[in-house]
């Protein structure tokens, strides 16, 4: 087993154990991972050289109490100050690294650098989310996306045997199918009924395109659980693949800067918080922390990028965090994904809200 693997089956093995941890135990977790990372990050990224020393003492110890000084990183910081926010030397075993670019829907597309253990970390968080849903690695999945743009562009996609955790070897005789979600619905729709995959993962819009479409044809396979991400998933993007597919519904919330930042709990509609992966504050405009039930913008800093660390990264989502989750669950709950805040509106109360239409309504 390389070291990666090895890591990501100790992370996952631990996220098993750390969903139910007591909170006081979460706080030592969340501040232990925090100043290892900007340790690093005071030493190794220019960037943060001064933007961090109001976290360290006179004596060189780290002083959690005054994180809120630390400001507030934004997408116009990582347009203009990328090269300087490149990490000099990675500690050991967190290469190789490569560079992401985001869809912009946030308004500004931005390029990243991810080391290889943020993925490894996220990717355990995922397996996670499937154990809840008690996914059956040995049954087929149709994956509609693909990373880059010219990756599994051909009709009949890219078939690939095992997509569930790579240490274990039983589980790995389910097969995966990819198609790039740039192709056509219709594709995807051919594939979807010759495969007859028991599970579903893309893009929520696409997938709703994707429901529409073996509607019309009529006789649609029935699916086990459509896993969706990328966007806030609609009621109606919901009730389309219920109805169309029979299917159970799992939502991941994630960016590409930054990878899985929460998925759906099973049992309710809330979203649990990878809260071992990395740091969610919710702020209002004065960058004030939000109590639960009140929404705010979403601020991550994720623990394991160390290639160009994002500490306190205004991500440009709208969200609103809630309080304990009757499922038992310690994870910090959000309640409610409430869009990119530049599809913000203002009621003459002042409360902001965004507006979400179904796919077909959008491309009119």
């Amino acid at each position: 087993m390389t070291p990666h693997l090895e890591f990501q089956k100790q992370i996952y093995e631990f996220l098993l154990q750390s969903q139910f941890f007591p909170a006081e135990e979460i706080k030592r977790h969340q501040q232990n991972q925090l100043e290892h990372l900007v340790r690093f990050a005071k030493a190794q990224v220019p960037f943060y050289k001064d933007r961090l020393a109001c976290l360290f003492k006179r004596d060189g110890t780290f002083d959690f109490s005054r994180w809120k000084e630390v400001p507030i990183l934004t997408r116009t910081d990582l347009l203009h100050q990328r090269e300087s926010m490149l990490a000099q030397l990675l500690p050991s075993g967190h290469g190789p690294t490569a560079d992401f670019t985001g869809t912009g829907t946030t308004g500004i597309p931005v390029t990243t650098r991810q080391n290889a253990l943020v993925g490894m970390a996220s990717k355990a968080g995922l397996f996670r989310a499937f154990n809840w849903n008690k996914l059956d690695f040995t049954k087929n999945m149709f994956r509609w996306h693909a990373v880059k743009a010219d990756v599994a562009r051909e009709p009949k996609g890219i078939v690939v045997q095992g997509w569930g955790p790579a240490w274990e070897t039983s589980p790995r005789s389910g097969q995966i199918i990819s198609l790039n979600h740039v192709n056509p619905v219709g594709q995807a729709a051919d594939l979807m009924q010759s495969y007859k995959p028991a599970y579903v993962i893309g893009r929520a819009n696409n997938l709703f395109d994707l429901a529409r479409e073996m509607r019309a044809r009529g006789n649609p396979p029935k699916v086990d659980c459509m896993i969706a991400f990328g966007a806030n998933l609609s009621e109606a993007t919901r009730e389309e693949c219920m109805q169309v597919f029979g299917s159970r519904i799992m939502d991941i919330y994630n960016s590409k800067e930054v990878y899985d930042i929460a998925h759906q709990c099973p049992e309710t509609s809330n979203y649990h918080v990878n809260w071992e992966l990395l740091l969610v504050e919710v702020l209002d405009e004065n960058n004030n922390t939000c109590p639960p039930g009140v929404q705010g913008r979403c601020i991550v800093t994720p623990f394991y990028n160390t290639a160009q660390p994002l500490i306190r990264y205004d991500i440009g989502d709208q969200l609103t965090l809630g309080t304990n989750c009757k499922c038992g669950r310690t994870l910090q709950t959000i309640t409610s994904l409430n869009g990119r805040t530049i599809h913000m509106f203002r009621r003459q109360n002042g409360e902001k809200f965004s507006l979400r239409l179904p796919g077909f309504l959008k491309k009119k």
